[in-house]
Parts: C-alpha cells; sequence; structure tokens
C-alpha cells in the first residue's frame, strides 16, 4: 500500500528539537514501513507543491497531518482521504473563530474526508457539530519507546521536569510559582510577558530547549512529568515521559487516553489547578509513588508503542481502502473509547475527560456563535 503523510512544511521531519507533529509523522512513517507500507512524507510550506508531490505520487491513501493543508484536500486525487487537526483547543473551536473560517468548518462540510481524532472527547466535538459519524475514526498518537533510555533508578528521583514550549497555553508558571523542585525545558518563542504569561525564565531550574538526543537521555532522570497545559489534543510529551519511565501530572486537559486509575498518573482538577499548595502536594505525592513504579510505567507505556497504535490504524485504513469501512456499524464514543492493550488491571478505568469550556454557560454561547457563523439552516448565511 502507498500512503502519503502530510507534515506542515514549518519545520524538518524529523524535527532537530520541538515539534510534535513532525516526530509523529514521522515515527508513524518508520513504523508503516516496517509493516511493507510504501510511505512518502510531504512536508513543503507551498500548496501547489503538496499537491504536485502527492498527486504524482498516486497514493493509495492520503492522510493530512496540517492544518494550513486542509485547504488543499479537495484537490488531491487520491479518494481516500483523512485529515487529523493538531490544534491545541481543537474541543474548544468555537472560541476560535479564525481556526473556524481556517480550517474546522472546511474540514466539517467535506463529505468524503474522513476526520482521524485523537481522542474520544475530539469524536465528540466533531459529532456535536453535525459530522456523519461514518466519517470519524479514532486514532491516539503513539511513541518510539525504543528510542527512550530507561534507567531504573533515575539520578533524580526528587525532581519533576515540565517538558514544553513555553506559553500561555502551557501554563508553565503555575507549575514554576508552586516551588514542587521542577526543572523546565522549552524553547520560547517571546520574552515578552504577555508570552510568558509569568514564567521567569531567568532562575536555575529553566533549562532551556533540548534537542531530541537529550529528550531521549534525559527525561529517564527525573521522578516525574509535569504538563498543566490549558488545552491538548493528545500531548505526546505524556507518552514520552511513561517511555522514560516517569509518573505524569496533568491538566484534565492534557490527560486524553490516559488510565486515570494508574497510581503514577495524577490528574489535577481545572477547579484547584491554581491551588499552588494543591498543587505541590500532588506533585511531590505523585513523585514519591512513580518512583516505586518504574517497572509499571514502562510496561504500561509500551500500550502507546507505534507498533500497538500503527496496528491499529493500518486496520482502520485497510478497512477505507477495500471499502469494508462502508459496512462498518456507525461510530460510537464508547466502542471506540482507546484502551490501552498491555493493562490488566482490574481496577483499571477509563473516563473521558472533561473538554475545557464545555459548561452549560459556554455551549449556549457557542451555539449563539454558530447560528451566526452558519445561519439556522446549517448553510452558510448569505
Amino acid at each position: 500500500m502507498k500512503i502519503a503523510l502530510i507534515a506542515p512544511g514549518l519545520i524538518s521531519v524529523p524535527p532537530q528539537g520541538w515539534g510534535a507533529v513532525e516526530t509523529l509523522v514521522y515515527d508513524y512513517s518508520l513504523e508503516l514501513q516496517r509493516q511493507g507500507c510504501d510511505v512518502l512524507i510531504v512536508n513543503q510550506q507551498s500548496a501547489d507543491e503538496v499537491i504536485e508531490k502527492v498527486n504524482s505520487y498516486n497514493p493509495h491513501f492520503v492522510h493530512c497531518h496540517a492544518d494550513n493543508h486542509i485547504g488543499i484536500m479537495t484537490r488531491i486525487n487520491c479518494k481516500n482521504r483523512a485529515f487529523t487537526s493538531h490544534f491545541g483547543y481543537l474541543e474548544t473551536p468555537h472560541l476560535f473563530p479564525k481556526y473556524i473560517a481556517s480550517t474546522h468548518s472546511f474540514a466539517v462540510s467535506q463529505e468524503d474526508l474522513y476526520l482521524f481524532c485523537l481522542s474520544p472527547s475530539i469524536a465528540q466535538m466533531y459529532l456535536r457539530d453535525g459530522v456523519d459519524p461514518r466519517r470519524i475514526r479514532i486514532t491516539p498518537n503513539g511513541v518510539n519507546t525504543g528510542l527512550f533510555k530507561y534507567d531504573p533508578a533515575p539520578t533524580k528521583p526528587h525532581k519533576s521536569v515540565c517538558l514544553a514550549q513555553v506559553s500561555v497555553r502551557k501554563r508553565q508558571s503555575l507549575a514554576q510559582r508552586a516551588r514542587a523542585d521542577i526543572d523546565f525545558v522549552g524553547g520560547i518563542g517571546s520574552y515578552s510577558k504577555a508570552y510568558r504569561a509569568g514564567f521567569n525564565p531567568t532562575t536555575e531550574s529553566y533549562l532551556g530547549e533540548w534537542t531530541r538526543e537529550d529528550v531521549y537521555n534525559e527525561l529517564t532522570h527525573y521522578g516525574n512529568l509535569v504538563l498543566l497545559s490549558e488545552a491538548e489534543a493528545h500531548p505526546l510529551v505524556c507518552l514520552e515521559a511513561l517511555s522514560s519511565g516517569l509518573g505524569v501530572v496533568v491538566s484534565e486537559a492534557s490527560s486524553a487516553n490516559l488510565d486515570t486509575a494508574r497510581s503514577f498518573i495524577t490528574v489535577v482538577p481545572e477547579e484547584k489547578i491554581k491551588d499552588l499548595k494543591y498543587l505541590r502536594e500532588k506533585i511531590v505525592e505523585n513523585r514519591v509513588q512513580a518512583v516505586k513504579s518504574r517497572e509499571e510505567i514502562i510496561a504500561y507505556a509500551k500500550s502507546f508503542d507505534y507498533k500497538n497504535i500503527v496496528d491499529r490504524y493500518r486496520q482502520i485504513v485497510d478497512d477505507i481502502v477495500s471499502d469494508t469501512s462502508k459496512i462498518q456499524p456507525v461510530f460510537s464514543i464508547e466502542k471506540s473509547h482507546f484502551v490501552p492493550l498491555a493493562s490488566n488491571s482490574p481496577q483499571r478505568k477509563t473516563r473521558f475527560r472533561r473538554a475545557q469550556g464545555l459548561t452549560r454557560r459556554v455551549v449556549v454561547f457557542y451555539w449563539i456563535v454558530k447560528s451566526k457563523l452558519l445561519g439556522r439552516g446549517g448553510k452558510k448565511s448569505p
């Protein structure tokens, strides 16, 4: 099978440092090739170049991972086309008019385009916006677990790490103010206070940006990872941390597809996210437990290994290409919920994370905005 994977074309594939989408596309390509597929990565900014490369390749399946290229999908000759958005605020697109105009409304309106969702919560969002269930598939992120060094006895068991681009969305300032012995790693796109939202990059705990090799080799030295983003789809860094033997302390928005019953996974309720005393206690508590549970963490991480994830992905793609997907039952959130393959714990449980902002008040606001954008009949107003 010939598969074309479209990346944003903004940085290299694989990335030299930060770049979750680029890492995802590259690792997918390696595993698909290992399974016998012919894979082309198209990573250009120019829409015309992307179209020319993809159409010349004449693939059986095209999967776009780039919001900036969603508009070209109607010009791709392949009939089997899919799109995954990695937009951080994907579950609340109605709060971002620019995203609705540039990406979301187009994706929703394309009746012959499959929407591959990184989590059940994202699938719910598309269903809420009227997408035919037969167009939706759930394909969570995976991680190449073999790339990550694992030390059963970490050299920094008393420290946590926050690995992410420093930005308002990632909310590093909250973790910094909690004073829970956290090292911060990640680039800063702007040193303006507004962009950093109060994060202080002049302290010894800010280590700058790591290369990919640093990520592979250095994560395992810590006790746990802290990620308090206000919006995520399915954060790859959590899978990377688990692959290195770390526990994770995450916000509700960062908890997609995680088995929250595990003792080394702590979800901070959104209403407690600014309670610094509570935050510090949970980070330390998780860190102590995680250091004791490293073997269990490594075993759990393998459920997200690319071999397992791409096996699932290949079956979905095979069904679409062979047209057997047309006789599949209507999409069901419950039946399609991603369940980690290596999980055998009788106590394990899965639950949908609460989609950020989907309170009664915001849902009402959402329908007001949608009615203005699309008109009461579901079509664009003249």
